[in-house]
This record gives structure tokens, sequence and C-alpha cells, in this order.
């Protein structure tokens, strides 16, 4: 008799067998490699995305620290390897960015070595683990050994040159010269003078109709009458000359046949000018005891504010606060101010890069600082102070003079708000709040739009205000704010009841009604701009130095020519004066004939 035997199988083989479909080492990967994806998803979105520079950068810190929080919790619960397995892998890690870090070049830094390689290192381990998720520890351990040295190894021997306007990291070969070293190296012999100054017959420098004699020109619009150009398509512009400069962010002012701008030379800044015919030195002022070099990870080098000239001298300010009054013919120096010193201010994060502005007798200055006076107002002639305002602690706008409701004032915009002030005293006329008082940094000029309107920087978008006085009683009324053009450090220009400017990178266009977007076109990056209006054009200095003429259209995106100025990252304001324009950034300032002599037609 045949006897039959019933198999059961027990429950703990079906839960063996259905696990097999996905073995535990495969599961526990899951939620790290998801973790994976949507942080490279989030960080190049940041990159892309409409976004304000503060809100990008927090967003992408944000992103990363969450990032490199979960994966050290999920590192160290790894609960199928000994603690002391999990240590060793995190110390391995953790050691050979220090070390890398620490033989790097100086400007890149432990910091920069950490936030650029450890989502890499992370990555290509999730990958190994992915690969060996079936060997010992021994296998895993060596495959993210070799990532950490591999990737870290490789950002030892880059230099980190800054960041784009987008934030993304500029890297180089750490023994390839960066552009200071190699114009130093070509300024080791002495200028070339192409002219006498300060000779007996020397005549004193005066202004012209035609010059352009401080920050964005007399004032601050940014704006070119009396040019018009030929066909680009047909007749290029022409290059006069071209130069290395000493790193900075300042711009150029012209007068007669010379060219005014500072440098950072060494480890002293540097007022220089130039022949503007022909680009040669005529002189450097430099004196021994301005060690005040301004060096920042991200922003760069050098000074970043633009000269001021009026009747006969020259007023620079430093990136550390000093203050300078020269004879513009021959650099020699009237006076001088430490004016940080003075005031006890902290120099900004991203340097002091307010331009002096000349009103009457007074030389005015933002200092800032914690004192409330931030704003001071020297005699021009001898620099002793006149009066103190009220005000910020932090600015990168300049002050400036404007006529508003009918009353003749100055306008600062700083981190407290903005406000008006009496030009004879520095009285507050009127004073608008800012709602994020302290972290919103002003960068841009206020722009006047009619006797009672201004339109202004605020936040991440624009605000316009309508400034108005009964018997001497002062009131602001804000008319609309749009975050539909974010100009971020980028000026913007106003002409026939429309805004262009650079938004996020983009060339865009607003109504003024409302600040309503019409059009948004053009990847220019990061640069700056000048208007032409009697031609109805804009003429774009894009981030990467190419010079794009655009028409100043509302109803399209049109571009009408276009040529490469300069080389490199290029977020210095374009300058144009006696039909020639003239363009620097960190490494390089060019002359281009760029205008007909003389003007045919005038273009309503």
């Amino acid at each position: 008799m045949r006897e039959t035997v019933n198999v059961t199988e027990s429950p703990a083989a079906s839960t063996t067998s259905s696990n097999a479909l996905l073995p535990r080492p495969q599961l526990k990967l899951l939620v790290p490699t998801l973790v994976l994806i949507i942080y490279w998803v989030v960080t190049e979105a940041s990159y892309r995305l409409e976004m304000g520079m503060f809100y990008r950068f927090i967003t992408r810190m944000i992103v990363l620290l969450l990032f490199l929080l979960f994966f050290l919790a999920w590192g160290f619960s790894r609960r199928h390897f000994t603690f002391g397995q999990r240590l060793s892998a995190f110390i391995i890690m953790i050691g050979t960015m220090f070390v890398a870090g620490a033989v790097g070049h100086p400007a890149t830094g432990t910091a920069a070595t950490a936030m650029m390689g450890l989502p890499i290192v992370i990555t290509l381990s999730i990958g190994w683990l992915w690969l060996t998720r079936q060997s010992r520890f021994t296998v895993e351990l060596a495959g993210i050994s070799i990532a950490c040295v591999a990737v870290f190894g490789m950002i030892s021997l880059l230099r980190w040159d800054g960041m784009d306007g987008r934030q993304r990291a500029l890297l180089t070969w750490r023994w390839t010269p960066n552009p200071e070293e190699r114009f130093l190296q070509q300024t080791s012999q002495p200028p070339v003078v192409v002219t006498s100054v300060g000779s007996v017959d020397q005549p004193v420098l005066e202004e012209t109709a035609e010059d352009w004699d401080s920050f964005r020109g007399g004032n601050r619009e940014g704006e070119v009458r009396g040019v018009r150009f030929s066909d680009w398509n047909q007749s290029p512009p022409k290059e006069v000359w071209r130069r290395r400069v000493g790193p900075a962010w300042s711009s150029i002012i012209a007068i007669g046949d010379y060219l005014f701008t500072q440098e950072q030379r060494d480890k002293r800044e540097a007022v220089v000018c130039y022949d503007a015919a022909t680009g040669h030195e005529v002189w450097v002022h430099s004196p021994d005891g301005s060690a005040d070099r301004f060096e920042d990870s991200l922003s760069g080098t050098g000074p970043r504010s633009t000269p001021t000239f009026h009747e006969g001298r020259i007023y620079a300010y430093g990136a550390k606060g000093s203050l300078d009054c020269l004879d513009a013919m021959t650099g020699k120096s009237h006076w001088a101010k430490s004016l940080f010193a003075i005031r006890g201010a902290a120099v900004p994060q991203w340097g002091s890069a307010t331009s002096p502005a000349v009103i009457d007798d007074k030389i005015l200055v933002f200092v800032g600082g914690k004192q409330g006076n931030s704003l001071l107002a020297l005699d021009r002639l001898t620099g002793d102070q006149l009066w103190q305002a009220a005000g910020g602690t932090t600015s990168y706008s300049t002050p400036q003079v404007m006529t508003i409701a009918d009353r003749r004032q100055i306008v600062m915009h700083d981190d407290a708000g903005l406000r008006g002030l009496q030009i004879e005293d520095g009285k507050v006329l009127w004073d608008h709040p800012s709602p994020n008082a302290g972290s919103f940094q002003p960068m841009l000029q206020p722009h006047l739009l009619a006797n009672d309107r201004l339109l202004v920087n605020w936040d991440s978008g624009l605000l316009c205000l309508k400034i108005s006085s009964t018997d001497d009683k002062w009131q602001t009324e804000p008319q609309w704010t749009s975050n539909r053009l974010k100009p971020s450090f980028n000026e913007f220009a106003i002409h026939k009841g429309y805004i262009y400017g650079l938004d996020d990178g983009i060339l865009a266009c607003a109504d003024l009604e409302k600040g309503q977007r019409t059009w948004k076109r053009g990847r220019y990056g990061f640069g700056q701009m000048l208007l032409l209006p009697e031609i109805d054009e804009l003429l774009v200095l894009s981030e990467q130095g190419d010079v794009i003429r655009v028409a100043a259209d509302p109803k399209e995106h049109r571009e009408l020519g276009r040529f490469k100025a300069i080389e490199g990252k290029t977020w210095n304001h374009p300058m144009l004066a006696h039909g020639r324009l003239f363009v620097r950034n960190s490494e390089e300032m060019a002359c281009f004939e760029v205008a007909l002599p003389t003007v045919t037609a005038k273009l309503d």
C-alpha cells in the first residue's frame, strides 16, 4: 500500500521566498536613492527656475544641509554593520575631505571642498553599494574609499574662482595663473607715461557735455544721447585697444582724453588714470600705506566703487572704506579718510560698493555701521565732516540728488528702507521703511518716474512709490509691487512707459502701469546695460563679455547686432562716451568705435 505524504510550506518559508524578489540590502537602498534623485533635481532646478538671488542661495544651502543630515543619519543606522565599521567609513570620507581642503588651493578651502565634493562622493558611494549589495563590508568600504580619494583628490587640483551670477562654481586648474597673476607679471615693468602731467603748462582738466563723470552718468540713469549706430552686420565695431587690468568690479569714467577707474594692485587698492586713445597708464595712485586688499571667495577681489570727477578732482571710495580726493591730472592726493575706522563701521559682506556723490560743496558717502548714522556729508575740498544722517547698516546703492514734489533732495536706499534727506543738514524729509529691514540689501539706484514717483528694487522685485508733500508734511504711498521683473544686482532702464532689465539673467520687459511683464527672452546672464532713448535701443553687456544691441520694443525681443568684447565674468557697468564704448571686468579692459560721429535724425 502506497503511503502519501503531504508537505505543507511553513509561513516563514513563504515570506523568505517572497522577499527573494527584493533582497533586504536592495530594499534599504531605495530610500537613499530616491533622496539622491530629489537632491540633484532640486539643485539643478534652482539654477534654471525664476528665483531671486538670495532665495536661490538659501534654497541650495537648505537642500544641501538636509541632504547631508539625511545621509549622516542613514549611514549610522545601517545595523547590519557594526558601529566601528560605520564609523570607519565616516572617518575616511571626512578625513579625505579635510586633507583635500588642507593641501588644495587656498582659494578653494575646506568649505568649498565639502560643498562640491560630498554630494558627488555620496552619489558614487550609493552607486557602488548597489553594485556590491551582496558583498562584504570590506568590498563596500574599498569602493567608498576610492570614491573619496578620486573626488577630493580631483578637487585639490582645482582652484575656486568664485561664482557666476547663477551661483555656479567657476573652477580652473590650480597651476594655471589666474587673471590677477597674469596682470601683475605683465605690469612688473614701470608704467608707460604717454603725457606729461603736472607740468606748469598743463591745463586743468575740465568736463564737457560728452564726458561721463560718475557711476552710470550724472543722473545715475545709464542713458546715452546723441548717438547712432551703423549696421553691425555690415560694419562691426572696430577695436581700438585692449589691455589687462587689476581685478575690480568698478566701472570707468571718461573726462576729456582720460579714463579713470579703480583696481586691485597686489595688496593695495589703486586709482588708475589711462589715456583714452591708447589705453596706456598715465598715473597710478596707490600709496604705501593702503594695504587694504578686499577679498571674498564668492564675489571676488578688489574695489567695487566707481570714481567720481568734479572740478578737476577725482573722488574714489575703496572696498574697505577709504575715501581719496586726488588731482585728476597728476593723481596727487589732496586728502584721504579711512571712514570705516573713523565711524567704527564693519566692512560689508561684499565690500563697500557704493560710489561717492558730489552735491554742491559736499561729497556724500554711505558708511553704514551700527551707530545708525550711516550717510556722511564731507566738505569736498577739505574732507571735513559737515553732517551725518541716520539710516541702515548696509547698502550697495549710491546716494543721488532728485527733485521730488518740487523739492531738491538726497535719496538714499539702504537695508532699513528708502528715504529723502535735506541737502543742507541731512534731516530726514520722508522715510519708507523696508518690510525686510536688515535682510534685504539694496544694490540698485532708485529711478525717478515723474515729479512724485520713484521706481526701486524692493525685496526680489520692484516697487512704485508715490511721494507727496502738503504743508511740508511728507507722505509715501505704494502704487504697486511686482515680482515679474527681478533685477538682482543688474540695473534696469525705463523708456516710454516700459521697464527693461535682466530678470534672473534673462532680459525682460514690463509695463510701468502695474509692473506686468510683456516679454522675457535673451539669456545674457548677470551683466549690465545702457539705454539709448533717442534711437529706442538698449546696449547690453552680457555676463560673458558680449555686447548686444536690443530694440527697446515692448512688443517683442529683437537683437539688432552683437560682438564679443572681452573675456571672463563681466559684472562691471559699460560706459559710452565720445562715440566709443569702454568695457572692463576683473581681467581686461577694451575700447571700441561703435557710434557714428554725428546724429542725422532723431527717432521718437
